[in-house]
């Protein structure tokens, strides 16, 4: 069936939940929530350092390039930078493409192959880029290949710049209007990188797709933030999240925090998320008759599932273990976000997600700020507010990072002054007519 804007399913379509809480036997926030903790990957600086990046193996294998077009979705309205722009989108895999002999537990069980996009700020590169370089005419479209290689030839890690990472929301991909012009208004006014991707099951990318899905979801952010740290040496200062798009994003913010494997003001610490129109859900908010309609709600108790065609044609899958899973979330985990920054934008004309949201994690985040578009829809009327939101983000980018700078500034004086001391320390002679071996301070 397809879906008329008045029917049960429309209204179910545009819900766009915020997080989920699987109950579990577990002590801290994350593993409630059924998600278990990320090892936080490092590179060696020789290997960031390395200039010889066509002849490396990369830890996530990256393959072929995914189309800016995807069936069962609107025509993209992408971004349009100019062959003489600074700038330039890079199209590219990350991970294999699922073998057809593989059975479903086992491609369920591996990390699916994710289609990203990353808005690439070259930075006035002179001569060209790798592959674009060569020939007379035209320049080829710069390759991922191209980005490392760059990279890596840097001879510092400050040199490189910093990424920005912008998730979609239900039922969207990676090149929805929105989520592609942020991304590139963002890169744009901070002359920085900016990657998009499509969730597992969304897009171009592989896996199941699911209405839930909260936990798997948060393991594809893990495998794109790792990514762009291992393979193309950049830190990323922001991750910012679309309405469901912003369960992810908050939960990576808390997995950050319970980590000991990250350092603060360095390459591992995100200093600032985004929460763009996400929902703020608590246990038994959803119900399923007023999601679906009599006829799904009937399959679903008979079959444990049901198929329905979303506005683009795309048929997807709803089963009993999405229902519950919702049934089951939870947004109160977001109180014990302290270590990072967020940034709520939410528009005051949103019918899909009440503002009263927004409201709730302005009472509950402890580093928040709240940032209402008058007259915004859920979606903030396509391009009409993308300045807006860009400025607003970027000003909370800057103070964040400035917070982490100082930090790290501190942290490095408190290092050299204990060196200071061990050297002075060093020159005291012992005291006399005493079995002491401390020095004199």
């Amino acid at each position: 069936m397809f879906l008329s804007d008045a029917s049960p399913v429309a209204i179910y379509l545009t819900i766009q939940y915020n997080t989920s809480q699987v109950k579990q036997k577990a002590k801290t926030p994350l593993e409630r929530m059924g998600c278990q903790q990320s090892k936080v990957q490092k590179s060696t600086k020789a290997e960031m350092m390395s200039s010889d990046t066509s002849s490396s193996i990369p830890s996530v294998a990256v393959s072929s390039r995914p189309p800016a077009e995807c069936q069962g979705y609107p025509p993209p309205l992408l971004p349009d930078f100019g062959a003489a722009s600074n700038f330039a989108d890079v199209d590219f895999y990350i991970g294999e493409e699922e073998r057809r002999e593989q059975s479903t537990a086992d491609s369920e069980e591996r990390q699916p192959r994710l289609a990203c996009t990353l808005t690439w700020c070259k930075g006035g590169l002179a001569g060209g880029t790798g592959s674009a370089a060569a020939g007379d005419g035209a320049a080829p479209a710069p390759t991922i290949d191209d980005v490392r290689r760059t990279n890596a030839n840097n001879n510092t890690s400050s040199q490189r710049r910093p990424v920005i990472i912008v998730c979609h929301g239900f039922l969207s991909w990676r090149n929805q209007m929105l989520i592609s012009h942020v991304a590139a208004g963002l890169a744009q006014k901070l002359n920085c990188h900016a990657l998009r991707f499509d969730f597992r099951g969304n897009g171009h990318s592989g896996g199941r797709w699911r209405s839930a899905g909260f936990g798997e979801e948060l393991c594809d952010l893990r495998t794109v933030v790792d990514y762009v740290r291992n393979e193309l040496g950049c830190k990323v200062i922001c991750i910012a999240g679309h309405s469901k798009g912003s369960a992810a994003v908050l939960r990576y913010a808390l997995e950050q925090q319970e980590s000991k494997n990250h350092d603060d003001g360095q390459n591992t610490f995100v200093p600032c998320f985004v929460n763009l129109s996400g929902r703020f859900v608590m246990p038994g908010e959803f119900d399923i008759k007023t999601r679906f309609s009599k006829e799904q709600c009937d399959e679903l108790a008979k079959e444990g599932k049901f198929t329905m065609k979303t506005f683009g044609g795309k048929e997807v899958v709803v089963a009993q273990e999405d229902v519950d899973e919702r049934s089951n979330a939870s947004s109160a985990f977001v109180s014990e976000i302290r270590t990072s920054s967020v940034l709520t934008i939410h528009g005051s004309a949103d019918a899909t997600v009440d503002i009263k949201n927004a409201r709730k994690y302005d009472e509950c985040i402890p580093r928040h700020l709240l940032k209402i578009i008058e007259g915004g829809d859920h979606n903030f009327n396509g391009l009409k507010f993308v300045g807006e939101i860009v400025a607003s983000i970027g000003e909370s980018i800057k103070k964040s990072s400035a917070v982490v700078d100082l930090h790290a500034c501190m942290k490095e004086e408190r290092e050299r002054e204990r060196e200071r001391r061990t050297q002075r320390d060093s020159k005291q002679p012992k005291a006399r007519g005493s079995d002491l071996t401390g020095k004199y301070m």
